[in-house]
């Protein structure tokens, strides 16, 4: 195949991707509602960071092997698994930790914060109002 159809094929999947991805997003939002959309947002994004935190790169690097070998190579796709697997449970343990330390995330409290990432009493002024007086 040429360069010119690979991108081609490139350009058109990705452009149906984001198609379906907007489309979803639309339905979704319609079903929700603002608030739904909202937390559906936050967990799709949390997602995203999680996902890129725990592969470090270990999936390109394997198809970028497999594409100049066209074979997997045994201690590579090894280390990979490792490498991934190592930073799932660091991931999974800190999500664990920050669900325990902020307690927004078990479920909103009037004694605490949810606006902040640090659990600070409801009372407390926000961040800045001394420096606006």
């Amino acid at each position: 195949m040429s360069i010119g159809r690979n991108t081609s094929w490139l350009f058109f999947g990705r452009l149906i991707a984001q198609l379906v991805q907007f489309a979803l997003t639309l339905i979704v939002a319609r079903g929700l509602g603002e608030a739904g959309l909202g937390q559906y947002s936050l967990i799709t994004a949390a997602l995203a960071l999680a996902n890129t935190l725990a592969t470090w790169g270990t999936d390109t690097l394997l198809i970028r092997a497999v594409a100049r070998r066209q074979a997997v190579d045994a201690p590579l796709a090894t280390a990979a698994l490792f490498v991934q697997t190592g930073w799932s449970i660091v991931i999974l343990a800190a999500v664990g930790l920050a669900q325990h330390w902020w307690p927004c995330l078990r479920e909103p409290s009037p004694t605490y914060s949810c606006s902040s990432p640090l659990p600070l009493p409801a009372s407390a002024p926000p961040s800045g109002a001394a420096w606006s007086r």
